[in-house]
C-alpha cells in the first residue's frame, strides 16, 4: 500500500520535460517580437517602439494524439475521391438546373409576350382602329373630292376671266386670273394639253404685265452713264431697285459658247456696242437646256453658223461690267424664269408689228414650232 502511494506521489510531483514553445508577434510599428513561452504569463516590450505585449504561458494540456500515417493517408485519399465525385455531381446538377431554367425562362418570356400582345390587340381595339382608318380615309377622300370640284369650277371661271381681260387689253387682270387658274390646276393635278396651255398663258401674261420699262440698248446706256458718274455701286443700287425682276422678250438667235474655264454657256446673239464696249447677253435658261438642239439645227439651215432663232422671255437679274475687267457689258437673266413664247396675239400686245406679210408668216411659223416643242400643240 505504501509503495503504491509513493509511486503516485512521485508521478504527480515529477516535472515533465517539455519541448520549448516559441511565439512570434508583429508590432504595428513593423518590428517582429520573438521568444519562448514559459510556465507563467510574461510581459514583453517592443524593441523599437516600447509597446508592451501580454504572452500566454505554455498549455498544460497534452497535445492531441496523431493517428497512424497509413490510415490517415487512406482516409485522405478516400475523402478526396468522394469530394471530387461530389463536385462533378454538383456541377452536372447545376448545369442541368441552369439549362432547365433557361428553357423555362424562354417559354415564360414567349408566353408572356404572346399574352401581352393578346391583351393589347383585343378584338375591340382592332375594330375601333379599322373604324378610325375607314372614317379618316373617307373624310380625306370627301375633302379631296370637294376640293377638286371647287378647283374645277375655279379653273373654268378663272380661264374665262383671263380671256376676257386679254380681249380688253388688261394684262395685269389677265395675269391674276390665269394665276388663279394655275393654282386650281395644281389642286386638280392635271397635266394635259389644256393645262399646259393655261400655264403658258399665265407665263406670257405675267411677263407682258411686268415688262422692263427700257429696251436693252437703253438699259445698258443708262448703266454706262451712271457707272461713269457714280461708280459701279451706284448703278448696282439703281439696277436692283428699278430693273431687277422685270421681263424682257427677245426675238433673236441663241448659240452655244465655251468659256475660259471650259464651262458651256448659251449666248444671245444681240450685237450691241455701248461706250466703246460690246454687250453680251447670258441666257443659261433651264428652258433652253430642255430643248433638242439637234432637231433645231435640222429645222433651221443657219443654226450651225449663227445659232438657233428663238422668241423667248426672261427676267432681268443683273447688268454689269464683266467680272475682273471693264472690256464688256454683261446682261444676265434669271435661269429659272425663261420660257419660249407661243401665242401670236399675246406677242402683238407687246408692240410687235410685222413689216411684211412674209415676216408675219415667219413669226407665226416659229411660234407654232415653239408651241409644239413645249407640248401645247399637237
Amino acid at each position: 500500500m505504501a509503495s503504491w502511494r509513493e509511486k503516485a506521489t512521485r508521478l504527480l510531483n515529477r516535472t515533465a520535460q517539455q519541448e520549448p514553445v516559441p511565439f512570434e508577434l508583429l508590432c504595428p510599428c513593423g518590428e517582429t517580437i520573438r521568444g519562448t513561452r514559459r510556465n507563467r504569463c510574461q510581459r514583453v516590450l517592443c524593441k523599437s517602439c516600447g509597446e508592451p505585449y501580454f504572452v500566454l504561458p505554455v498549455s498544460v494540456y497534452p497535445p492531441p494524439r496523431r493517428g497512424k500515417k497509413k490510415k490517415q493517408s487512406l482516409a485522405t485519399a478516400d475523402g478526396a475521391k468522394q469530394a471530387l465525385t461530389h463536385v462533378h455531381t454538383s456541377v452536372r446538377q447545376l448545369g442541368q438546373r441552369a439549362k432547365r431554367r433557361t428553357v423555362e425562362a424562354a417559354k415564360s418570356w414567349g408566353a408572356s409576350s404572346v399574352e401581352a400582345v393578346r391583351r393589347t390587340v383585343t378584338p375591340f381595339r382592332v375594330i375601333m382602329l379599322s373604324v378610325i382608318v375607314v372614317v379618316g380615309g373617307t373624310g380625306y377622300w370627301v375633302h379631296r373630292s370637294r376640293a377638286r370640284e371647287r378647283a374645277e369650277v375655279q379653273f373654268k371661271q378663272s380661264v374665262h376671266q383671263g380671256q376676257a381681260a386679254l380681249k380688253s387689253g388688261d394684262l395685269f387682270s389677265a395675269s391674276k386670273a390665269f394665276a388663279e387658274a394655275v393654282a386650281a390646276l395644281d389642286v386638280i393635278g392635271r397635266d394635259d394639253r389644256l393645262a399646259r396651255a393655261t400655264r403658258q398663258m399665265y407665263r406670257e401674261c405675267r411677263a407682258a404685265s411686268v415688262l422692263c420699262p427700257k429696251t436693252l440698248l437703253e438699259l445698258v446706256r443708262e448703266a454706262d452713264a451712271v457707272t461713269r458718274k457714280g461708280g459701279a455701286s451706284a448703278w448696282q443700287a439703281e439696277m436692283r431697285s428699278r430693273f431687277a425682276g422685270t421681263w424682257v422678250v427677245l426675238h433673236t438667235r441663241v448659240r452655244r459658247s465655251v468659256g475660259a474655264n471650259g464651262e458651256e454657256h448659251l449666248i444671245v446673239d444681240y450685237p450691241l456696242m455701248v461706250g466703246g464696249r460690246p454687250v453680251e447677253l447670258l441666257a443659261d435658261l433651264h428652258a433652253f437646256r430642255q430643248l433638242d438642239w439637234s432637231a433645231l439645227a435640222r429645222q433651221q439651215s443657219a443654226a450651225d453658223r449663227q445659232g438657233v432663232e428663238l422668241i423667248f422671255a426672261a427676267q432681268l437679274e443683273d447688268c454689269r461690267l464683266e467680272d475682273g475687267t471693264s472690256e464688256r457689258w454683261v446682261v444676265v437673266f434669271d435661269p429659272r424664269s425663261g420660257f419660249l413664247w407661243s401665242d401670236y396675239a399675246n406677242y402683238r400686245t407687246l408692240g410687235f408689228r410685222p413689216e411684211t406679210a412674209h415676216s408675219e408668216q415667219h413669226v407665226k411659223k416659229l411660234l407654232s414650232w415653239q408651241s409644239k416643242a413645249i407640248g401645247i400643240e399637237g
